[in-house]
């Protein structure tokens, strides 16, 4: 089991590397976002994205409480910090949601919004991200930041701001 979650992990990795080069290199981010792809594949989100919009039509008011993107923040948390402007469905929103490098600033803000230090452990980490620190959620988290521990292309660490 634990060799699987490290290949599954490894195949996240190209998508963070890019956001990396561009953005400056956090620990934290890299490996929340490592840890949300894990348990939210491609497929996942594309099916997120349509019942986005199912949802927009039907029910606009529970709306704020549906996670999306890599990073799997609530629709109301990229609206209050300003990745865009509303939480309809727009073409707009799904092309800032589904942009790896937009998904590296706002877990970064999400994190720095809600009071993120460096050096907290694997399971404040994920209690400070996710609301709880589930078991299995932290052996992955912890899995990533050890993979992100050895990268060769993670530079030097910048502060989560």
């Amino acid at each position: 089991m634990s060799k699987e979650i490290s290949n599954q992990l490894l195949e996240t990795k190209y998508l963070v590397d890019y956001s990396i080069r561009t953005q400056g290199f956090n620990r934290a981010v890299a490996s929340l976002l490592s840890t949300e792809m894990y348990f939210r594949r491609s497929v996942h989100r594309l099916i997120e994205y349509i019942g986005w919009v199912i949802f927009g039509l039907v029910c606009p008011h529970k709306l704020y409480r549906l996670s999306v993107g890599m990073a799997q923040i609530q629709l109301r948390h990229w609206r209050d910090l300003g990745f865009i402007r509303s939480m309809s469905p727009t073409v707009e929103n799904l092309r800032l949601i589904t942009d790896p490098t937009t998904n590296y600033m706002a877990c970064r803000k999400y994190l720095v919004a809600r009071g993120y230090t460096t050096g907290i452990s694997s399971n404040e980490l994920a209690r400070l991200y996710t609301g709880s620190a589930r078991k299995y959620y932290v052996s992955v988290l912890a899995k990533a930041e050890t993979m992100w521990d050895k990268s060769p292309n993670k530079g030097i660490e910048t502060d989560a701001e």
